[in-house]
């Protein structure tokens, strides 16, 4: 029988640019519709299409930029 790897931790899991599962580290994973965006954070579900997990991404506000004319 062979074991699953550890999840990843927030800092490997930022480190992949959220382009890994945390769980299985597949690289099929999306994200859901919509964005719920409070107070310069929006939090997605995003599901792997390999393991069937979800979790949250957390985005964070980080700056603007100004839409051309």
């Amino acid at each position: 029988m062979t074991s699953s790897p550890r999840p990843l931790s927030d800092h490997q899991y930022i480190r992949s640019k959220g382009l890994r599962c945390p769980f299985c580290r597949a690289r099929d994973v999306e994200g859901q519709a919509g964005l719920d965006i409070d107070a310069g954070v929006a939090p997605q579900e995003v599901r792997c299409n390999a393991c069937q997990r979800f979790w949250t991404d957390i985005y964070l506000l980080a700056g603007y930029q100004a839409a051309s004319d």
